[in-house]
């Protein structure tokens, strides 16, 4: 019976890891939760919650800082452990450039709505990822969009994918096209190197099918949407 069940009393806080928590149960005992993700972060040697929550524009109690940026759509992270840092900005839907408007925020999630003809850009904070999609609500939809990536220039353990990623509204993996436009090594004004570029990520309009018995992949005019595709910054350890 539940009843008889050991019931948790507390969390023992000095007993945290990254990825758990271990309880007091009322049998004098100790139970540890793991977990898949990360659900705390350090600092100043202790172990805290992690919450991907959007307070004033910013994500803080993360293993990284996440900022909205208010110039462009897009955001910038900070790696707390050595002051890593990223921008990603989105730049154009096809030839149009996106100027920046107010979002709607709920919790750990940004939306833009309709940027451009049945497009809207949606930015999510996770515990070790941080997300910008962008939502093909229709077939008209525009299916090129251009992005502007401002990385550390010593940046080695976080940072874009090297390719974007896109699925339908039946899962189906989209077939992308991305393109480094142009990339630029400068020093900001304390000196300090960054990289800058360009990237220009196309929908074809196809997804990609695979054969389930050869595992061979082909191209299909078979898409249901609405599409998302994403950049995403992981975070390393």
């Amino acid at each position: 019976m539940d009843s008889d069940k050991p019931k948790a009393l507390k969390e023992i806080l000095e007993l945290r890891g990254t990825n758990s928590k271990t309880y007091l149960l009322d049998n004098g005992q100790n139970q540890l939760q793991g977990f898949k993700d990360p659900i705390h972060y350090e600092k100043d040697g202790k172990l805290y919650d992690i919450d991907t929550n959007i307070q004033d524009g910013k994500v803080e109690h993360t293993p990284y800082i996440g900022t909205m940026l208010t110039d462009k759509i897009g955001l910038s992270i900070i790696k707390k452990a050595d002051n890593k840092r990223i921008d990603v900005k989105l730049h154009k839907i096809g030839d149009k450039e996106i100027k920046y408007s107010l979002p709607l925020i709920e919790g750990n999630t940004a939306t833009w709505e309709d940027v451009t003809k049945d497009v809207d850009i949606i930015l999510e904070f996770g515990s070790t990822t941080a997300r910008m999609w962008r939502k093909l609500k229709s077939p008209e939809a525009e299916k090129v969009a251009e992005w502007e990536i401002i990385e550390d220039g010593k940046l080695t353990k976080m940072g874009l994918n090297p390719n974007f990623f896109g699925k339908d509204a039946e899962g189906r993996s989209l077939h992308l096209k991305t393109e480094k436009l142009e990339e630029k090594e400068e020093k900001t004004k304390d000196d300090k190197d960054i990289k800058r570029y360009l990237m220009r990520d196309t929908f074809t309009g196809q997804t990609i099918a695979r054969d389930e018995k050869s595992r061979v992949k082909s191209l299909s005019d078979e898409v249901t949407y609405p599409v998302v595709i994403d950049p995403e910054v992981r975070i390393w350890f």
